[in-house]
């Protein structure tokens, strides 16, 4: 999984939701729609990656994961904090 910017803790995820990986591991991923996932998707828990956290999480849940980061700042690692500014808009 190679993220824009993957952060390891609280839990492994990608803030923003922007990865890119292969289909072979992805089909190795749980349907996030479907039983027990599901409801992980309810009730916030930021340190285990479920209610909103969730979406940031899944790409990371397969213990095979292998992440790539392309933001080479060590200022960024925990939560949101020190996210690189800049003019993003078009």
């Amino acid at each position: 999984v190679c993220s824009s910017r993957m952060s390891p803790l609280p839990h492994p995820h990608t803030p923003g939701n922007m990865w890119l990986a292969r289909c072979d591991y992805v089909a190795k991923l749980v349907d996030p729609s479907m039983g027990e996932i599901k409801l992980k998707r309810n009730g916030d828990n930021p340190c285990h990656g479920w209610g909103r956290f969730f979406s940031e999480h899944w790409i990371h849940s397969h213990p095979s994961v292998k992440p790539c980061d392309l933001c080479t700042s060590r200022d960024f690692v925990w939560h949101y904090e020190n996210v690189p500014k800049g003019n993003f808009e078009k």
